[in-house]
């Protein structure tokens, strides 16, 4: 079993470094020095633990996704509906996917568990 907190922190050993370009953003500030530790895979499914800094991108999200904010801030800016929402520790969201959205961290670091399903 594998359980995550609010507020928790993490070893950035156990991460590695997540490839945004190759995972849907279409443009990005700067860099994000995305990373990933991945928990869970198997039959289209793949739940872990995303971390970032700063920064911003534009992405055609590639997988619908339930996350949960374990530190930080992200704002996410919905294409589709013009809605600006922002998340802080504690919240969850979901994200279908292809949904189009900016993605913008505010805080020096953030953190998210996430659980991504492949396909439509």
């Amino acid at each position: 079993m594998v359980s995550y907190s609010a507020g928790q922190k993490f070893d950035l050993s156990e991460f590695i470094p997540f490839d945004t370009e190759a995972n849907g953003a279409l443009s990005v500030s700067n860099d994000l020095d995305a990373r990933i530790r991945v928990d869970y895979q198997g039959e289209g499914i793949v739940a872990g633990v995303f971390t970032q800094q700063t920064g911003s991108a534009e992405i055609d999200w590639p997988a619908t996704e339930h996350s949960f904010v374990l530190e930080g801030e992200v704002s996410i800016s919905y294409h589709d509906s013009g809605e600006t929402v922002t998340y802080g520790v504690g919240d969850g969201f979901i994200i279908k996917q292809h949904t189009r959205v900016t993605w913008n961290v505010t805080s020096p670091r953030f953190a998210k568990s996430f659980c991504l399903v492949d396909g439509d």
